[in-house]
């Protein structure tokens, strides 16, 4: 029996977790640098 028979459990809960807002921001400035304008994105 292979390990993918068996159930798996995925804890994603860590300390390192971006806010949204945080994330919004890095690609506003990502599509800036790209020269696009990030408001018709």
């Amino acid at each position: 029996m292979s390990s993918l028979d068996k159930t798996m459990h995925f804890n994603f809960d860590d300390g390192d977790k971006k806010d949204v807002r945080e994330t919004l921001e890095t690609v506003y400035a990502a599509l800036e640098e790209k020269g696009y304008n990030p408001i018709n994105q």
